[in-house]
Protein backbone atom coordinates (compact mmCIF):
# COMPACT_ATOMS: atom_id res chain seq x y z
CA UNK A 1 0.00 0.00 0.00
CA UNK A 2 1.19 3.54 -1.06
CA UNK A 3 0.60 6.38 1.18
CA UNK A 4 0.47 9.95 0.83
CA UNK A 5 3.88 10.41 2.46
CA UNK A 6 4.98 7.42 -0.82
CA UNK A 7 3.45 9.85 -3.38
CA UNK A 8 4.71 12.81 -1.56
CA UNK A 9 8.29 11.44 -2.73
CA UNK A 10 7.79 9.78 -6.02
CA UNK A 11 7.23 5.97 -4.49
CA UNK A 12 4.82 4.07 -6.95
CA UNK A 13 3.55 0.94 -6.79
CA UNK A 14 5.51 -0.24 -10.21
CA UNK A 15 8.68 1.07 -7.98
CA UNK A 16 7.61 -1.66 -5.24
CA UNK A 17 6.29 -4.33 -7.75
CA UNK A 18 8.36 -6.10 -10.65
CA UNK A 19 5.30 -5.89 -13.50
CA UNK A 20 7.55 -8.58 -15.67
CA UNK A 21 7.79 -11.11 -12.61
CA UNK A 22 4.61 -13.20 -10.92
CA UNK A 23 3.40 -11.91 -7.56
CA UNK A 24 5.02 -14.24 -5.29
CA UNK A 25 1.45 -14.83 -3.04
CA UNK A 26 0.43 -16.34 -6.79
CA UNK A 27 2.77 -18.64 -7.28
CA UNK A 28 2.40 -20.27 -3.99
CA UNK A 29 -1.22 -20.47 -3.77
CA UNK A 30 -0.77 -22.64 -6.82
CA UNK A 31 1.28 -25.24 -4.91
CA UNK A 32 0.69 -27.70 -3.24
CA UNK A 33 1.11 -26.39 0.22
CA UNK A 34 -0.97 -26.52 3.42
CA UNK A 35 -2.81 -23.53 3.97
CA UNK A 36 -0.90 -22.55 7.28
CA UNK A 37 2.41 -22.30 5.06
CA UNK A 38 0.87 -20.79 2.52
CA UNK A 39 -0.65 -17.90 4.96
CA UNK A 40 2.89 -17.49 6.51
CA UNK A 41 4.12 -16.90 3.34
CA UNK A 42 1.70 -14.57 2.09
CA UNK A 43 1.84 -12.59 5.32
CA UNK A 44 6.18 -12.84 4.94
CA UNK A 45 5.46 -11.73 1.35
CA UNK A 46 3.29 -8.36 2.84
CA UNK A 47 6.21 -7.87 5.46
CA UNK A 48 8.92 -7.52 2.23
CA UNK A 49 6.79 -5.18 0.69
CA UNK A 50 6.93 -2.90 3.69
CA UNK A 51 10.13 -3.19 4.34
CA UNK A 52 10.96 -2.76 0.90
CA UNK A 53 8.80 0.43 0.83
CA UNK A 54 10.40 1.68 3.90
CA UNK A 55 13.32 1.05 2.63
CA UNK A 56 12.84 3.11 -0.61
CA UNK A 57 11.42 5.74 1.18
CA UNK A 58 14.81 5.79 3.49
CA UNK A 59 16.77 6.24 0.82
CA UNK A 60 14.75 9.41 -0.42
CA UNK A 61 15.13 10.99 2.37
CA UNK A 62 19.03 10.43 3.23
CA UNK A 63 19.74 11.59 -0.25
CA UNK A 64 17.16 14.91 0.94
CA UNK A 65 19.40 15.24 3.53
CA UNK A 66 22.72 15.25 2.49
CA UNK A 67 21.83 17.18 0.07
CA UNK A 68 20.12 19.87 2.48
CA UNK A 69 23.76 19.44 4.38
CA UNK A 70 25.73 20.33 0.87
CA UNK A 71 23.42 23.61 0.08
CA UNK A 72 24.14 25.02 3.57
CA UNK A 73 28.12 24.30 3.00
CA UNK A 74 28.16 21.47 5.77
CA UNK A 75 29.30 17.83 5.47
CA UNK A 76 27.12 15.29 3.71
CA UNK A 77 27.97 12.68 6.36
CA UNK A 78 27.50 13.41 10.35
CA UNK A 79 29.50 10.11 11.65
CA UNK A 80 28.47 10.28 15.03
CA UNK A 81 24.80 9.95 13.60
CA UNK A 82 25.97 7.50 11.45
CA UNK A 83 27.48 6.12 14.75
CA UNK A 84 24.55 6.35 16.95
CA UNK A 85 22.60 4.27 13.75
CA UNK A 86 25.13 1.83 13.37
CA UNK A 87 24.79 1.40 17.83
CA UNK A 88 21.06 2.02 17.79
CA UNK A 89 20.61 -1.21 15.22
CA UNK A 90 23.12 -3.12 16.94
CA UNK A 91 21.09 -2.77 20.53
CA UNK A 92 18.25 -4.14 18.87
CA UNK A 93 19.04 -6.70 16.24
CA UNK A 94 22.46 -8.31 17.59
CA UNK A 95 25.72 -8.83 15.84
CA UNK A 96 24.08 -8.48 12.31
CA UNK A 97 22.23 -5.08 13.27
CA UNK A 98 25.02 -2.55 12.35
CA UNK A 99 25.47 -4.79 9.28
CA UNK A 100 22.10 -4.00 7.89
CA UNK A 101 22.74 -0.72 9.04
CA UNK A 102 25.72 -0.33 6.58
CA UNK A 103 23.68 -1.64 4.16
CA UNK A 104 20.91 1.07 4.45
CA UNK A 105 23.39 4.02 4.79
CA UNK A 106 24.91 3.18 1.44
CA UNK A 107 25.30 6.21 -0.32
CA UNK A 108 22.62 5.10 -2.99
CA UNK A 109 22.03 7.72 -5.87
CA UNK A 110 19.90 10.96 -4.50
CA UNK A 111 16.60 9.37 -5.75
CA UNK A 112 16.41 5.23 -6.10
CA UNK A 113 15.91 3.47 -9.70
CA UNK A 114 12.54 4.32 -10.99
CA UNK A 115 11.82 6.97 -8.38
CA UNK A 116 10.75 10.31 -10.00
CA UNK A 117 11.99 13.83 -8.80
Amino acid sequence: MIDMMDADLGITPALLLNPAGPNIPDIWAKASLPISEKRLIGAIDDIDQQLMRLIVRRSVLHGELRAARRESGAPEQRLSYDNWVLARFGQALGDNGPALALLLMKRWPERPKGVSP
